[in-house]
């Protein structure tokens, strides 16, 4: 059954994404609640998440033995189907039948994914949850050519919920929440206030304590913006006057909890302390950083400048802190260009990125692991037992008991 969100009234043109920051240089109080169209609870979808108000259609409970990853013998784009092991306990995850996007857990042991499972032309964009080796779908938004569906970030909120920021072509962002039984069975899906008219890009926090950050304009040409959303009502909080050539580029990630985040783009670096947003000053030496806040400190990976090798990425620099003020740079053991961060505590982080490379700090030191891929690792997930990575043909790699 296809289904479509509920109406809006406002098109949305600029750049958005959902992010946890903490402690500014500068305050910045939270501005009146936006109105932005159909607010609605629009639409509370039970068995399986269909309904014809709300826009989504699900196909509960497929367990269909597909799109499992070979993590012994790769071949980036080819999805193979044995789910072998890497010599340092990274295995390929078999059972999920999508092209993975996103992958989020709060215990490491029920993990969220979104996914397509259609033609590379015309994808149906998915959203389920694995654990034990059991599959359930939740959602379902089958291919319109008329009006696109693009999932593009999610995040566990408990083992049995998790929330999706999407784009939903001329209706723009739209958030769903998505929810389960204790068997991983579709119990409800809802869909969620409308955000401020801006592009997504990721998003964090919690089911009433949600936040947005991303830019004013769109392809990184705009100013930043943060919004919050506080169970009742989205807020603009930061929309500041752009500072870098006239431009910042947005911000791209959104780490921490919520009385300590941290949301970085390509220039910018922000704190919010639970009460207030400061900027901070990006530490020289490093391009593009993506972000990780754990244990009361801040990492951020990104290209080592004094290192470049256009056209392509070049060697990562990592460096870490406890205020955004004081950095140390760690030596990596590894030449490949580092993108996603992952960690339970300050004592046991991962990074990966290209070529399969894949780093874990211990507190002391970082140490390289064999991923047992060759493509690129574009997201991690991690709890005190187990780790999960993504790999970029949307595979997944797990390592744990």
């Amino acid at each position: 059954m296809t289904t479509t969100p509920p109406a809006r009234t406002c098109l949305q043109s600029a750049a958005l994404t959902l992010v946890l920051l903490s402690g500014c240089l500068t305050p910045v109080v939270e501005g009146p609640p936006f109105d932005a169209g159909a607010t609605t609870d629009a639409g509370i979808i039970t068995d399986a998440g269909v309904s014809a108000d709300a826009g989504v259609s699900a196909d509960a409970g497929s367990t269909t033995d597909a799109g499992a990853l070979d993590a012994g013998d790769f071949d980036a784009g080819q999805p193979a189907v044995d789910g072998g092991c890497s010599v340092d306990g990274w295995c390929g995850v078999s059972g999920i039948p999508l092209r993975v996007t996103h992958v989020s857990t709060v215990d490491g042991v029920a993990v969220f994914v979104t996914g397509n499972d259609g033609p590379s032309a015309t994808p149906n964009e998915v959203v389920g949850r694995y654990a034990n080796g059991q599959w359930n779908e939740l959602a379902r938004f089958p291919f319109d050519p008329n009006g696109s569906v693009e999932l593009r970030s999610l995040m566990a909120t408990s083992p049995n919920e998790a929330v999706v920021l999407g784009w939903f072509g001329f209706s723009g962002n739209r958030l769903f929440r998505v929810a389960g039984d204790v068997n991983g069975a579709p119990t409800a899906t809802t869909w969620l206030p409308d955000p401020p008219a801006f592009r997504a890009r990721t998003l964090g926090g919690s089911t009433n304590d949600l936040w947005l950050v991303g830019e004013t304009g769109v392809n990184h040409q705009g100013g930043v913006f943060i919004a919050h959303f506080d169970g009742t009502a989205w807020r603009s909080t930061w929309n500041p006057v752009t500072t870098f050539f006239g431009l910042t580029g947005g911000l791209e990630a959104v780490s921490g909890p919520s009385t300590d985040l941290w949301a970085s783009g390509y220039h910018d670096l922000m704190h919010f302390d639970g009460n207030t947003w400061t900027t901070r000053p990006m530490p020289a030496g490093i391009y593009g950083p993506h972000t990780l806040a754990a244990g009361g400190t801040l990492c951020l990976v990104g290209e080592d400048t004094s290192r470049w090798m256009p056209p392509a990425p070049g060697p990562s620099k990592l460096l870490s802190t406890p205020d955004g003020l004081t950095w140390t740079d760690w030596p990596l053991p590894t030449n490949s260009t580092l993108v996603a961060l992952g960690a339970s505590g300050a004592t046991n982080v991962y990074a990966a990125g290209w070529d399969g490379a894949m780093v874990h700090f211990d507190g002391q030191s970082w140490v390289s692991q064999q991923s047992g891929v060759i493509g690129v690792i574009e997201e991690l997930q991690v709890s005190p037992s187990v780790a999960w990575a993504l790999v970029s043909d949307g595979g997944l790699l797990r390592r744990g008991p």
